[in-house]
């Protein structure tokens, strides 16, 4: 999912946890991506790591909530998925 220029990305490839990275543009048109946060699993589900203070400096609060909201949601029925498989 995608707001903005902000992606929750749950790829799941060489074990990265899913993420919601900011992208951007350089000053040749190239795009590129960093890592605001992502999602940790723990013996009571998945919770957000922040990288640094990344993600309370992103411009957008609203924006930045919603989709925060929108990777928990993803990541909790996730869990459910992995404990109905036990």
């Amino acid at each position: 999912m995608r707001l903005k220029n902000l992606e929750f990305r749950n790829l799941d490839i060489d074990g990265r946890p899913a993420e919601i990275v900011q992208w951007n543009t350089d000053s040749t048109g190239k795009e590129y991506c960093f890592t605001l946060l992502f999602y940790e699993r723990d013996s009571e589900g998945y919770h957000i790591c922040f990288v640094g203070d990344r993600p309370l400096q992103y411009e957008d609060e609203e924006i930045m909530f919603a989709m925060m909201k929108y990777g928990q949601t993803v990541m909790d029925a996730k869990w459910k998925v992995e404990e109905l498989q036990k």
